[in-house]
């Protein structure tokens, strides 16, 4: 009896840790919908504090949180810059990071998506904007992503039939 326990707790453990995935947690709230045909080519970056002397329309608020000390801040940015982006943002204000939680062991960063009226004096001040690389960045880590979540699934899988198959044969002896 004592090892059909052992197995049993040995699946469930098996199941628990092949789905178990860090993935910081990327949410975006639309301030006004906005439906682009043609994702922006140009992304800003304005920090909080900073002084903005140009028009923009607010479409929306990101966050991104993560407590596994698994991101990199970059990696988090690059989540926040793609939620806008993806929103047809091509900027983010006001964009603020920092530590939560009960132990500060969260790390979070948040900021407005806007759309900025780019024109000449706007180009001749910022330039042409941020790298565009975060964009493939973060579509390959959500590709990763995805395949070592299916490939957890299928381990999971695995380590049930073989418990399964061993507490028939315990059953059978």
């Amino acid at each position: 009896m004592k090892t059909i326990y052992h197995l049993y707790f040995f699946s469930i453990f098996s199941l628990s840790i092949a789905t178990t995935s860090v993935v910081a947690q990327t949410s975006y709230t639309p301030i006004k919908q906005l439906y682009c045909t043609e994702k922006p080519s140009e992304f800003y970056l304005f920090y909080e504090g900073e002084n903005l002397p140009f028009k923009y329309e607010k479409i929306g608020e990101v966050s991104v949180v993560e407590n596994s000390y698994y991101f990199r801040n970059s990696d988090l940015l690059n989540n926040l810059k793609y939620y806008a982006w993806n929103n047809c943002a091509n900027g983010l204000l006001f964009i603020k990071s920092g530590y939560t939680g009960s132990e500060e062991t969260v790390k979070y960063y948040s900021a407005v998506a806007v759309r900025i009226d780019i024109d000449s004096d706007f180009k001749m001040r910022y330039g042409s904007g941020a790298d565009m690389s975060f964009i493939q960045v973060v579509e390959q880590k959500r590709i990763q992503e995805n395949s070592q979540r299916k490939a957890g699934a299928g381990l999971s899988l695995v380590a049930i039939l073989i418990a399964l198959f061993l507490l028939t044969q315990l059953e059978l002896s």
